[in-house]
C-alpha cells in the first residue's frame, strides 16, 4: 500500500480480549503509521455509541483505510458502516475468538497483523449475511452459541481466552434443549426442524480439521451454509448450500 500522506481511522476496542495494554496497542500503531506519511486518528470504543453510523459518517471524509482493533463484535459494528464503500477495512485482531481474521489467515500476533497492514497484501470484495437491517461476515447463529457468549464475562475471555466459552457452554444445560425452527431455503423451500442451533455462514465453517474455518475464497463466492446442532432429524450435523446470499 501506497501511504503518501494518508489518513487511517482505528475503531480500537480497550476491552477486547487481548487489549489489555491499551498504551502498547497505540505505541504499535504510531510505529506502524508514522507521521507525516500517515494521519492517525483512533477511535475508542465505549460500547454505548453507534459504530457502523462513526464509520459511514468517516468513509465520507478523505480516509485511506479504516482499521478494526478488536473482537468479531467490533469488526461486525465497523464493517456494516463499510458496506459498499470504497474505503477497505484492516483488522487488528484484539479479541477472544477473532473468526474473520483467522478465515481470511491474518496473523493474530498485533505487530504481525500491522506489518500485514503497512505491507504487500490483498484486497478482496466479501459476501455478507444480512440480518434484518444489521450484516454479518463470517456466520450467524440462533441457538446455544450466541447466549454461550452474551453470557461468559468479558473477564474470563481476557484470563481464559476461547476456553473461557467452553466453561459457559458445559454449565449451561440449555446446550442440549432443541428449539423448533421454520427455514427457508434454495429460493422458497420451507424446511421445519427441531434442533439445538441453526447456523448460517459465509464460510465453510467446520468442515474438517483442515480447514477448521474454511479457505478465504468460500467469503466471496456467493454461496452460504448452513447447519443444525444437535438436531433429532439426522441425529448429526447436517449440512446444506443455498444461493443468493
Amino acid at each position: 500500500m501506497t501511504n503518501a500522506k494518508q489518513k487511517v481511522f482505528v475503531v480500537l476496542n480497550p476491552k477486547s480480549g487481548n487489549a489489555q495494554q491499551t498504551d502498547a496497542v497505540r505505541d504499535s500503531l504510531a510505529k506502524h503509521f508514522p507521521t507525516p506519511e500517515w494521519t492517525t486518528e483512533i477511535y475508542e470504543t465505549t460500547g454505548k455509541e453507534d459504530l457502523a453510523a462513526i464509520c459511514r459518517e468517516t468513509c465520507q471524509k478523505e480516509v485511506s483505510l479504516v482499521v478494526a482493533a478488536g473482537g468479531d463484535g467490533t469488526v461486525v459494528g465497523v464493517a456494516n458502516g463499510l458496506v459498499n464503500s470504497k474505503t477497505p477495512l484492516g483488522l487488528l485482531p484484539l479479541g477472544t475468538g477473532n473468526d474473520l481474521a483467522r478465515v481470511l489467515s491474518i496473523p493474530l500476533e498485533m505487530d504481525k497483523a500491522l506489518d500485514l497492514l503497512v505491507g504487500d497484501h490483498d484486497v478482496i470484495t466479501m459476501d455478507a449475511l444480512k440480518v434484518k437491517d444489521r450484516y454479518y461476515f463470517s456466520n450467524v447463529s440462533a441457538g446455544f452459541t450466541p447466549e454461550m457468549m452474551k453470557d461468559t464475562p468479558s473477564n474470563q475471555k481476557k484470563r481464559f481466552g476461547r476456553v473461557a466459552y467452553l466453561w459457559t457452554m458445559f454449565k449451561q444445560s440449555r446446550i442440549f434443549q432443541l428449539r423448533r425452527y421454520t427455514l427457508t431455503i434454495d429460493g422458497g423451500q420451507k424446511l421445519r426442524v427441531r434442533a439445538s442451533e441453526v447456523l448460517v455462514s459465509n464460510n465453510t465453517l467446520l468442515e474438517g480439521p483442515t480447514q477448521l474455518f474454511g479457505p478465504p475464497e468460500t467469503l466471496k463466492d456467493s454461496l452460504a451454509y448452513w447447519r443444525l446442532i444437535w438436531s433429532r432429524r439426522k441425529h448429526r450435523v447436517i449440512t446444506c448450500t443455498f444461493y443468493g446470499m
